[in-house]
C-alpha cells in the first residue's frame, strides 16, 4: 500500500516516520522549499515529549536546539493571582520550547532511514480524485504539472487543509473572541535568570510571552476582530502602547528601550473548531486540518503528535491489511479515539480565552480574586484543567 500524506508540519512528519519504519510506502508533500517555516508552535508539554519518547526518539529530541520553562505565571489587572512551579505538581519536562523545523528534521531524517519514505519539498497539492484503483493528486512544483497516484491519503496539511475541502469536510468553526499578533524581542535577563511563561489580562486584552531556544522573547498580544488596524504600519507605535499597558514594568521601560529589535508583528488568524467528520473514501485528516486549535495553551503540536501515534496504530495494520475498507474504518476508529481529547482541549481553551462572566466583571478581577488567590483557590481551580492540557485527557500508548 502506498500512503500519499500532505503537509510536513509536525503530524505529516511524524506519521511518515512511524509508517514508513513498518515498510510502508510514503510519499511526504510539502508545498514550501524547505522546513524553516514560518512561525508556527514550539511549545512541546509532558504529553508531546511523552510522544517523542513513545516513537523512540528522545536522544534525537535532546539535541535538537531548546530551553526547557519550568514555571507559569499569571496576572490580572496588574496583581500576581498564580505562580506554578511546573515540577512540583506535573512532574519533569513541565515544559520544552523547541525549534519547530529542528523537530521537523528531526522526523524527515528518521523516515529517511527507511527505504519506503519519500519527500518532495515545493510540491503543492491543487486536486484530488478517488478512482476506482486508489487515490490521484494533481501537484504543480518548479519541474511542472503530474498526478501522483496512491492507495490513501492524509490531509495534515493545516488549516486551510486542500484536501478538507477536495474531500467535502468542512470545519464546523465554534466562536473565539479575538486573533493573536506575534512578536519577539532579546530575553530580558529577568526571564534568562528565571524563565517562566507569563499571561496577563487587563481589561479586555492580554498578552502571553516566554522565553524561547533562540534567546527571544515570543510575544503573543490579543486583537479583537475588529482591531486588525493595530498593526499597520502607521500604529506600530500603538502595538507596543497596548503591550506595556497590559504588562506594565519591568516590561515596559525593557520593550521600550529595545523597541528596534523588535520583529514586525504577525496576525495569526484564528480559525478555530473542528470537522464532524474526519473521513471520506480513501481520504483522512489529522491535526490541524481536522481539528484547527488556537494558540491558548500550546495545544496544536502536542496533539498534532498524539494524532499521529494513535493514527499509526489504526493505519499500520489496515494498510497492511487486503480487506478492501481496511482504510476507512481504521480512519473512523481514529477520529472515535482522538475526538474526546480534541473536544476536551478545545473546551479548556475556549474558557481560558473568555471565562465565565464573574471572571470578566472588573469588581470581581480588582476585589474577589485577590482574596480568593490568598486562600489558594485560584491556584486549585486553575490547576484542575492545566494538568490535564499539558498530560493529555485519554491515555495514549504506541503500539506498533
Amino acid at each position: 500500500m502506498r500512503a500519499l500524506i500532505v503537509g510536513a508540519g509536525p503530524t505529516g512528519t511524524a506519521l511518515s516516520f512511524l509508517l514508513a519504519r513498518r515498510g510502508i510506502e510514503v510519499v511526504l508533500l510539502e508545498r514550501e522549499d524547505g522546513l524553516d517555516r514560518v512561525f508556527r508552535g514550539e511549545a512541546l508539554m509532558p504529553s508531546g515529549v511523552d510522544a517523542i519518547t513513545q516513537m523512540g526518539l528522545s536522544e534525537a529530541f535532546d539535541r535538537l536546539p531548546q530551553r526547557r520553562v519550568e514555571c507559569m505565571e499569571f496576572f490580572v489587572e496588574g496583581a500576581r493571582i498564580i505562580r506554578a512551579d511546573w515540577p512540583e505538581v506535573t512532574g519533569r519536562n513541565a515544559a520544552c520550547l523547541v525549534s519547530q523545523p529542528a523537530l521537523l528534521e528531526m522526523l524527515v531524517e528518521s523516515a529517511r532511514q527507511h527505504h519506503t519514505f519519500e519527500l518532495r519539498l515545493g510540491t503543492t497539492v491543487r486536486d484530488r480524485r478517488v478512482t476506482v484503483d486508489g487515490i490521484e493528486l494533481d501537484l504543480q512544483s518548479r519541474s511542472g504539472s503530474e498526478t501522483v497516484t496512491g492507495d490513501v491519503v492524509v490531509g495534515a496539511d493545516g488549516r486551510g487543509s486542500l484536501i478538507r475541502a477536495r474531500a467535502n469536510l468542512p470545519v464546523e468553526r465554534l466562536p473565539f473572541p479575538f486573533d493573536v499578533a506575534w512578536f519577539s524581542v532579546p530575553i530580558p535577563p529577568s526571564q534568562r535568570d528565571d524563565p517562566r511563561f507569563q499571561a496577563f489580562s487587563r481589561g479586555d486584552r492580554g498578552v502571553a510571552l516566554y522565553p524561547s531556544w533562540d534567546d527571544r522573547l515570543r510575544v503573543g498580544l490579543t486583537v479583537p476582530h475588529h482591531d486588525v488596524s493595530l498593526l499597520s504600519g502607521a500604529s506600530k507605535q500603538r502595538l507596543l502602547v497596548e503591550f506595556t499597558r497590559v504588562v506594565g514594568e519591568p516590561y515596559a521601560s525593557f520593550f521600550w528601550d529595545h523597541a528596534d529589535e523588535i520583529t514586525d508583528p504577525v496576525l495569526l488568524k484564528i480559525l478555530f473548531g473542528r470537522c464532524r467528520q474526519w473521513s471520506a473514501p480513501r481520504t483522512l485528516l489529522l491535526g490541524d486540518a481536522a481539528h484547527p486549535m488556537s494558540p491558548v495553551r500550546a495545544q496544536g503540536i502536542n496533539l498534532a503528535l498524539r494524532d499521529a501515534i494513535v493514527a499509526a496504530n489504526h493505519l499500520v495494520p489496515a494498510l497492511h491489511s487486503d480487506a478492501p475498507d481496511a482504510f476507512d474504518r481504521a480512519a473512523r476508529q481514529i477520529q472515535q479515539a482522538r475526538e474526546p481529547e480534541i473536544i476536551a482541549s478545545q473546551r479548556y481553551q475556549v474558557l481560558a480565552a473568555q471565562p465565565p462572566p464573574p471572571a470578566r466583571w472588573a469588581v470581581f478581577r480588582t476585589t474577589v480574586l485577590p482574596i480568593l488567590h490568598r486562600l489558594g483557590m485560584v491556584k486549585r481551580v486553575f490547576l484542575k484543567a492545566e494538568v490535564p492540557m499539558r498530560h493529555g485527557t485519554v491515555p495514549m500508548r504506541l503500539s506498533v
